[in-house]
């Protein structure tokens, strides 16, 4: 039974993320600002021997309000472990630059506990290297800092979960 659970599941997980065969030059050490103001890159993440979820959401994003809830609990689980969440919020649907407000009620309103910075498309597309499809988007990467999959539409916390174990085999 496992077996076919496997084949089942294996396939299933591919369709969900997609490995980003095409790609602009990203810069990971593009300067992004927090909620406090300070200064971050996901560089700082990156390489550090956890896998990263990068996250592009809005505050007013509806699937972004039925994500969040998964990534909190994954980051709960895994950032003393093996696994951490970074964001990057930006404004919905305009994708200009976030406003501080707006995302700072929506973390205190949703109990967001991981990194959240702000930016807007074009920082995204710095940032990743590819151009912003739609909210949420989620960047995968392993934990040598290499890109694994990315994922545009919301994940859950079984997905990325499903994900790194396949991924590691």
């Amino acid at each position: 039974m496992r077996l076919i659970q496997d084949k089942i599941t294996l396939p299933l997980l591919l369709s969900l993320f997609l490995v980003s065969s095409m790609s602009f030059a990203a810069s990971e050490d593009t300067l992004l600002r927090d909620l406090q103001g300070g200064e971050q890159r996901l560089s700082d993440y990156l390489g550090k021997g956890k896998w990263v979820v990068f996250n592009i959401w809005g505050p007013k994003c509806p699937p972004c309000l039925e994500e969040v809830g998964e990534l909190v609990s994954f980051h709960d689980e895994h950032r003393d472990k093996d696994a951490v969440v970074v964001s990057l919020a930006l404004d919905f649907p305009s994708f200009t630059y976030a406003k501080v407000d707006e995302v700072a009620a929506f973390v205190d309103d949703y109990f967001v506990n991981f990194t959240v910075l702000l930016g807007d498309s074009k920082l995204a597309q710095r940032v990743t290297g590819e151009l912003l499809m739609g909210t949420p988007t989620s960047y995968l990467y392993d934990p040598q800092g290499k890109l694994a999959a990315v994922r545009v539409g919301t994940v859950t916390q079984e997905m990325v979960e499903n994900f790194m174990r396949t991924y590691e085999k």
